[in-house]
């Protein structure tokens, strides 16, 4: 008899919970396991956007985009994120076999090509691929009018010390 009152009464509190709106919970402050953003550069201001066709992603100055320039940042066990573009629903790859560009592909559950390390400066965030953490997201062309892409740069030198530059710094817009 217990039992089926407690069972009762955690019912009751499933049905209270699923009751609260949706915008209410998700107003206060970005999910815990993933948040809609656009991915900005601290140095020119373009953004990353993946306009489908090309498997490298863009790094555009300005316009309207549609949600090309959205993204899904969602946390990982590992302490990674993955990054997944609104639109095209395809996740941000490291291309560590063939060249520097950082491409966007379909997503593939436990690459870890698509698992990004996002380490907090005071001027934004540097971006790394968790398989090489050497390595960090970059803006091919700065202030380029025609547009420009996104590489992968060397974040260290020959020491050990952190080269990370005004160029590996993204932002951000929630």
């Amino acid at each position: 008899m217990k039992r089926a009152r407690w069972m009762l009464g955690a019912l009751g509190a499933l049905a209270a919970v699923s009751l609260v709106p949706a915008g209410a919970q998700a107003a206060s402050a970005p999910s815990p396991i993933g948040f809609s953003t656009e991915i900005t550069s601290a140095v020119d201001g373009s953004r990353w956007a993946d306009f489908g066709g090309d498997p490298v992603i863009k790094a555009a100055q300005f316009g309207v985009f549609g949600d090309a320039d959205k993204w899904v940042v969602s946390n990982q066990y590992d302490g990674s994120v993955t990054i997944r573009n609104q639109q095209t629903n395809r996740c941000a790859q490291a291309n560590l076999q063939w060249g520097p560009e950082v491409l966007a592909v379909p997503c593939l559950p436990g690459s870890l090509s698509q698992r990004w390390i996002v380490e907090e400066r005071a001027a934004g965030y540097v971006i790394s691929p968790r398989a090489t953490p050497d390595l960090a997201v970059s803006v091919e062309q700065p202030n380029s009018p025609a547009g420009s892409w996104l590489k992968l740069e060397p974040r260290w030198d020959l020491n050990g010390s952190s080269t990370a530059k005004s160029g590996h710094v993204f932002r951000f817009g929630i």
